[in-house]
């Protein structure tokens, strides 16, 4: 039998068998051209195998720990792999390989009697082409090898523009002073300002010594923070003269009787001859700027790009300890686990208990709070308040001044303000979005989400809420988000639904003046329940290991509509009653601010205190 392997959509043409059997290895089929013969990895694939995504991240990890030979790589750079540095887009990468595998030893095994064919794109495919050559000797099968036009863009390493570049230059002049070595703690911020920035503030006014590390400087941060002594760390990536970096990969690497090196061999030299230069010129840059300033600790919103990486392994270098401040929901296991940092500072108990789960050490754990929600917190609550008064007051006759503590109950620490009900008025649902997936990068297993299951969501969430007599639903888009095809189709779709979409107006303000609060996967939606309004989480079909519901203080999970009708059902006729669920676990709101407590696990770092030790290199050969 002759199974025909396309590499992605684009490849789809009048050449191809309409009778027989087609996979397609990314992506999904366009609806005209999906006879009953068909079948995609996105589709196929689901949490039914979430073991891909276990196996997957053991892996990365195992080759991310994997030293460079000794003869191979010196200064700066030694011990540092390309596995290292790019190990979250290795996680990625191993599930798009092992996908494969698993679909034609174990979905549709193919064997002696069977031909596969490869559509693939040159310049572009030759892992698929790799792998297949190891699967086909490994099954016994025929391949053959079709290839398309080839991909005219190379990877280049982009350049910084020239005033960037002299305005660098013209900073470093104007940098603050290092300052004696034993002059209070000296900090090294990387990542996002939104989290990071009321970290800085607070660490400035116990005396700390703070500096940012970028790759590229930045203008705003400079203003902002060079008054007050703050020093600017750059790299300037784009800069790079020579790729430095070696590893090598493991002579086997099998799944189900599969080498998957020759694959990896081919992702990991097309990946560096993208980013080795810049990734060479972070290392050396960055090492050199810790051992001028010798920092005690180094803080981070996330480990896993590979700036932060670097620092990561330099700082412990340089007997620093280095912390990651979590800054997003832990949705995806691949973005949190395994830990890199020696410490993880959470929201709250739900994160805790999701870490944890993941196999993150539990005394690597410190509950902190979110610093990121101690400046919005108070708005976002007066910004609630406001709306629920007026509300409230408009319905009840009450004056606008009445509190919202004498109208409104308490459940545990927060004040709950649940949907008032509203006579004569229509039933409002916010509909919080995502960011629409894309074809070119298999998402974790475990999740599911992809083009196919992002529409099934918006279809089912849009049916479900027009079966409510009167229903209005407001969608606001995630802010990422560009034109969203399938969300526009699927508005179609429910004609007689009242929609609208309005991208300006803040969460806080939506919620409070929404009945209830559906949500893709979303920060937002959990910020929501801090509004006390009833909050559904819409998740993929076919996605598992997403958090309880009852962590994160929402009325539930849907996969279906039938399941997300019944949750709907039970907001609006009254019978959910908020549960007596602190915000502590989910966000941690404790008298003192976030920030203040992140500030208290840094500076409780003895810097005699060795961090964490680098694991040992892993073995040559790894096997199933």
């Amino acid at each position: 039998m002759k199974l025909t392997l396309l590499a992605r959509p684009a490849l789809i043409d009048e050449s191809l068998d309409a009778h027989g059997p087609a996979l397609l290895l990314e992506g999904s089929w366009p609806t005209v051209s999906a006879p009953g013969r068909r079948d995609a990895l996105d589709d196929r694939i689901d949490a039914a195998f979430e073991w891909i995504d276990l196996q997957a991240s053991h892996w990365a990890d195992q080759l991310a720990r994997q030293a460079a030979s000794a003869d191979a790589a010196s200064g700066p750079v030694k011990g540092i792999t390309p596995a290292y540095l790019n190990a979250l887009a290795l996680r990625y990468n191993l599930v798009k390989l092992i996908r494969v595998v698993v679909y034609l030893t174990e979905v549709h095994p193919v064997g002696p009697a069977d031909l596969i064919e490869l559509i693939a794109t040159r310049g572009q495919d030759e892992d698929y082409a790799d792998l297949l050559v190891e699967l086909a000797a490994a099954t016994g099968a025929h391949l053959e090898i079709r290839w398309k036009d080839a991909r005219l863009h190379v990877p280049t390493l982009p350049r910084g523009g020239r005033l960037r570049r002299w305005t660098d230059r013209a900073a470093k002049l104007l940098e603050p002073a290092d300052g004696p070595k034993d002059s209070g703690h000296r900090v090294v911020l990387c990542g996002n300002p939104q989290t990071l920035d009321p970290v800085c503030a607070e660490l400035l006014s116990r005396g700390c010594r703070v500096w940012w590390l970028r790759d590229r400087f930045c203008m705003r941060t400079w203003l902002k923070w060079r008054a007050r002594g703050v020093g600017q760390l750059t790299c300037q990536g784009d800069q790079g003269r020579a790729n430095r970096l070696c590893g090598a990969l493991p002579e086997v690497l099998s799944c189900r009787g599969v080498n998957l090196t020759p694959a990896l061999g081919h992702w990991l030299a097309e990946r560096m001859q993208a980013e080795g230069r810049r990734q060479t010129r972070m290392v050396e840059q960055i090492n050199a700027h810790f051992g001028r300033i010798q920092p005690d600790c180094l803080v981070l919103s996330d480990d896993t790009a590979p700036l932060a990486r670097a620092a990561v392994h330099l700082a412990r270098r340089h007997q620093a300890t280095s912390f990651v401040v979590q800054h997003r929901a832990p949705v995806r296991r691949f973005d949190f686990a395994p830990l890199a940092a020696d410490r993880l500072l959470a929201w709250g108990e739900a994160s805790r208990w999701q870490l944890t789960a993941w196999g993150v050490p539990d005394d690597c754990i410190l509950v902190t709070g979110a610093p990121q929600h101690d400046r919005h917190f108070h708005k976002f609550r007066d910004d609630v308040d406001r709306v629920i008064s007026a509300r409230v007051s408009a319905e009840s006759g009450r004056s606008n001044g009445a509190s919202l503590q004498d109208l409104l109950p308490k459940a545990g620490r927060r004040v709950t303000l649940p949907a008032v009900q509203r006579q004569g008025t229509p039933t409002q649902i916010l509909l919080l979005g995502a960011v629409p997936p894309s074809d070119t990068r298999p998402d974790a297993i475990a999740l599911h989400f992809n083009r196919r299951t992002y529409a099934q969501m918006l279809q089912m969430t849009l049916a479900a809420v027009g079966q409510i007599r009167g229903a209005e639903l407001v969608i606001r888009p995630h802010p990422q988000s560009g034109p969203d095809p399938a969300l526009a189709a699927a508005i179609r779709a429910v004609p007689e639904l009242s929609v609208h979409v309005d991208r300006r107006g803040t969460v806080a303000r939506l919620a409070a003046e929404a009945d209830c609060v559906v949500s893709f996967l979303a920060t937002a939606g959990l910020e929501a329940t801090l509004s006390g309004v009833p909050v559904i989480q819409v998740l993929p079909p076919g996605s598992n290991g997403v958090a309880p519901h009852a962590w994160w203080g929402l009325v539930g999970n849907a996969k279906s509509q039938a399941e997300l009708s019944r949750l709907l059902d039970r907001v609006v006729s009254g019978q959910w009653q908020p549960a007596d669920l602190a915000d502590g676990r989910v966000f941690d709101n404790y008298a003192r601010p976030a920030a203040a407590r992140v500030a208290d696990a840094i500076l409780s770092t003895d810097r005699r205190t060795a961090p964490r030790a680098t694991p040992q290199p892993a073995a040559a050969s790894v096997v199933d």
